[in-house]
């Protein structure tokens, strides 16, 4: 069951990495593609970090120190263009 564990507190915030990383790069592919004028949009993936982060601080993990998984989310740019996108459509 340890192993299980371990594996666990590694690829859930793996994953959740993974998805605010590559939200970082489709902004950037989106302002390229701007650039260049191509019409191709690459939209970001809003919640997903959140959820992951959820996932994880509710797993029962050997380790008591889980809130530094929450600096992920607040820097995944899906999650900022989500609340910028709500804020204007008010």
């Amino acid at each position: 069951m340890d192993a299980i564990r371990f594996v666990t507190s590694i690829a859930v915030p793996g994953l959740c990495a993974l998805v605010v990383t590559l939200n970082w790069v489709y902004v950037c592919m989106g302002r390229a593609n701007r650039k260049k004028a191509v019409p191709r949009h690459v939209s970001t993936v809003p919640l997903a970090s959140i959820v992951l982060a959820l996932l994880y601080a509710v797993l029962p993990l050997p380790s008591t120190d889980r809130n530094w998984i929450w600096v992920l989310p607040l820097v995944d740019v899906g999650n900022w263009k989500l609340v910028v996108a709500t804020r204007r459509s008010r």
